[in-house]
């Protein structure tokens, strides 16, 4: 047995999962799909297999009785590659939401996400909260835990209330969605982070940002996220995209419009903050471990960060990078 629509029918929300080479997460993130709460028949699921080889066909079809999915392969490896094929698809509902092939959504999160549209009908890019699951059988880091990494290395997000976004702002890249009329002609980036750039980009085209605290999504950690080194990467490479991004939205992201109106003022700034952060890296050495990590974790990100605001010359220098993001 196959859920299936007639071709006429709009379902209400269609969810675009990009999926490389993790069949065993993929089906778990599906099968916590079909047991949300919610009319099967309105929920359009797309699963973008982006792995050169398909690796995921078996699996997205194995799960076709008990929810209506489809299938695409996007062989250009790139998370930006496997959105925007999604983006293309035929069919798509009036909400499209993006999650990862590692999120685990409860049983009232369809319902969620269309409740807080229905609250902000002027909006038209949407967040919420996060949790960690951390992985079984692995030993988990005292230094992952603490909060000041959790956001960014974890891609987990924690908000207080419901409110609309702040200025410069962004959606975590692992769980976020939007109305389709709000996209038009724009495009997920060829960059490291192509999802905090495409919400940031709606953002500057007029679209108003919301975030809520629900319906909150678990993130399954994969255990290459409790590795040092992968972490120290990360934070390099996040502090150094955040910067690069940010930079092309002046109209909506204050740093953007200081590094504009004034570049004189706004290059001292940067090289003071890089000193700063450059005095908080070398004092880390001097704490604990627990505490001496996440320190220098996030002065990484702080060097990264200004050292790339330096280099910036042009608000039209938004764009660069990998496009291989996967968390």
């Amino acid at each position: 047995m196959t859920i299936e629509r007639p071709a006429e029918e709009q379902c209400d929300l269609t969810v675009l999962i990009c999926t490389l080479d993790r069949p065993d997460s993929l089906k778990e993130t599906l099968q916590l799909l079909a047991l949300n709460d919610f009319d099967r028949a309105r929920l359009d699921v797309l699963v973008i297999d982006n792995a050169a080889e398909p690796t995921a066909r078996d699996v997205t079809e194995s799960m076709s009785a008990v929810l209506a999915v489809r299938y695409l392969h996007e062989p250009r490896i790139g998370k930006n590659h496997a959105l925007n094929r999604g983006l293309e698809a035929e069919r798509l509902a009036p909400i499209i939401a993006v999650i990862d092939d590692d999120m685990s959504p409860g049983p009232e999160w369809c319902r969620g996400v269309l409740d807080l549209c229905a609250r902000w009908p002027n909006a038209g890019v949407f967040a919420a909260g996060s949790y960690v699951i951390w992985p079984s059988n692995v030993e988990i880091p005292d230094w992952v835990r603490p909060g000041s990494v959790s956001c960014w290395a974890l891609s987990v997000v924690r908000y207080e209330k419901e409110r609309s976004t702040a200025p410069g702002e962004f959606m975590s890249g692992n769980y976020f969605w939007f109305r389709r009329e709000v996209v038009g002609s724009r495009r997920f980036p060829n960059f490291w982070a192509p999802e905090a750039h495409f919400t940031l980009g709606l953002i500057e085209d007029g679209t108003a940002g919301v975030v809520a605290p629900e319906p909150r999504c678990g993130h399954r950690i994969q255990p290459n996220l409790l590795r040092l080194d992968v972490q120290r990467e990360r934070a390099t490479k996040f502090g150094s995209h955040l910067a690069k991004f940010r930079m092309g939205f002046p109209k909506t992201v204050p740093q953007a419009r200081m590094a504009a109106n004034n570049p004189l003022l706004w290059r001292a700034r940067c090289l003071a903050n890089l000193l700063r952060w450059l005095f908080v890296a070398a004092s880390a050495r001097l704490r604990r471990p627990g505490n001496r990590i996440p320190t220098e974790l996030v002065a990484r990100i702080g060097i990264a960060n200004n050292l790339e605001c330096l280099r910036f010359r042009s608000t039209s220098t938004g764009l660069g990078g990998s496009a291989s993001n996967r968390s």
